[in-house]
């Protein structure tokens, strides 16, 4: 017997007949009325629940086909650092519905960045369990892996030898090299058939005394980006990229100072239409490789110490130019300009031009020329549809930038206002950040295509 019912008991013992008697009609009518009660709370609810299935969602009207293809369309690399937040995981919280075509949904499966990025914090122990399951749901779905370490590379190795189970679905993959995962992909070699995007970033010091061939067999391939990684290290099908990123190390590819004589010496690129370079020394073997590689490079990103004059004849096809970091000063721009606005046959295809942290002062005259020249006029030429002009704002008190604390921006003259504001208003996409100096701060001006700011 429970102890509530031995409680009871105890309190009934001294009671007298017609006291239990009492009790009894007390507790049988409380119980009559309880009934009552459920009674017609059950009445109540029927109709309720009958109404409340009579209501509608749009959102669950949809039929699942189609739901399905709107999670699909709005797929989005999910980071395992955020994924409670966005992203298949996120989604399958919402209602019963969502998860079951979430989970039936292999698409919202293939698209994944697990990275580490602080230098100090470890593999998740979840994440490689996490990887395993999240790639089985992917069914038979192109892969969009990003697995880059940062900092923290030796923790890439786990996860680089689950991906390596499915290199025959992968459609971009990024990954951080260092001795470790090289011994994990190296199985794959001959097994990307649909690889058309490759991002590979190595440790500093990095090398090997074999290049990698994992991915020396990949038809699709198209698009490479190396960071910090001497191309003698890799072997590709050169010939068939149209897009390729270097930075750092990564220029002996195109036949500079560090070149390795026995590797690739007569590297081409003849589909090449996507060239971006960051070095930090010069690129004097740039247009040699061009001429060899005979390819037409419609975008140009610079990121280097260059000889602009020399360099840019060789891509007279270019539409996109992108400087970040060159010519710091301010004649060099200034003639830049003036050829590009007096030289119909220098840059003849130019439609998008940017300036990037650019240090001196902005030669506003020389840049107003050109815009002109490039905007109006033109009959069936190209265009200039778009320019930015980025000046960098300096640590002041850092020494080497110290004596350009005063190198202010003049403010343009009338003239000059008139010519940017009639560039706008005839559709140019134009963004110029200056600096003025206003006693000692500097503070940015901006116009764009909204007008002046």
């Amino acid at each position: 017997m429970d102890s509530a019912k031995q409680n009871a008991l105890a309190d009934t013992v001294n009671l007298s007949g017609s006291s239990l008697r009492a009790r009894l009609e007390e507790i049988d009518t409380e119980i009559a009325a309880l009934e009552a009660r459920l009674g017609h709370l059950k009445t109540a609810r029927e109709p309720v629940a009958i109404a409340l299935d009579s209501i509608v969602y749009p959102i669950l009207s949809i039929p699942v086909e189609i739901t399905s293809l709107i999670f699909s369309y709005g797929s989005w690399i999910v980071d395992f650092n955020d994924m409670k937040r966005k992203g298949p995981l996120f989604l399958a919280q919402i209602c019963r519905a969502w998860r079951e075509i979430v989970f039936n949904t292999p698409s919202m499966w293939s698209r994944v960045r697990a990275a580490i990025d602080s230098l100090t914090k470890p593999l998740p122990v979840k994440w490689p369990d996490l990887l395993q399951s999240w790639l089985a749901r992917s069914g038979n779905q192109p892969l969009y892996l990003n697995l880059l370490a940062g900092n923290n590379m030796v923790e890439a190795e786990p996860l680089c030898t689950i991906a390596a189970d499915y290199s025959k679905q992968w459609r971009s993959f990024s990954c951080s090299l260092n001795d470790s995962v090289c011994s994990a992909i190296d199985r794959i070699q001959g097994h990307t058939p649909f690889l058309h995007e490759l991002i590979l970033e190595s440790e500093p010091g990095f090398s090997t005394p074999l290049p990698i061939t994992a991915f020396s067999v990949a038809p699709e391939l198209r698009k490479v980006e190396l960071y910090s990684l001497p191309p003698a290290c890799i072997a590709l099908s050169w010939g068939q990229l149209t897009h390729l990123i270097l930075y750092r190390q990564t220029l002996e590819l195109l036949g500079g100072r560090n070149w390795t004589q026995d590797f690739y010496p007569y590297v081409t690129l003849p589909h090449l239409t996507d060239l971006r370079i960051t070095v930090h020394s010069g690129i004097d073997g740039l247009p040699a490789f061009l001429t060899r590689s005979r390819c037409t490079v419609e975008k140009f990103s610079l990121d280097a110490s260059a000889d602009l004059f020399v360099v840019l004849p060789f891509f007279d096809q270019v539409r996109e130019l992108i400087f970040t970091y060159v010519d710091h000063w301010w004649h060099n721009l200034a003639q830049l300009f003036l050829r590009i606005a007096t030289d119909a046959m220098f840059l003849p295809r130019l439609q998008s031009f940017d300036v990037l942290q650019y240090f001196d002062t902005i030669p506003y005259k020389e840049m107003v020329q050109m815009l002109c020249a490039r905007r109006f006029d033109r009959d069936s030429k190209p265009k200039l549809a778009s320019f930015q002009m980025i000046r960098n704002l300096p640590e002041v008190d850092a020494p080497y930038y110290s004596g350009l604390r005063y190198r202010a921006d003049y403010v343009p003259d009338t003239a000059i206002e008139d010519q940017l504001e009639a560039l706008v208003a005839d559709g140019l996409e134009l963004r110029i950040d200056s600096w003025h100096m206003m006693d000692s701060p500097f503070y940015t001006e901006t116009l764009s295509s909204l007008g002046r700011a």
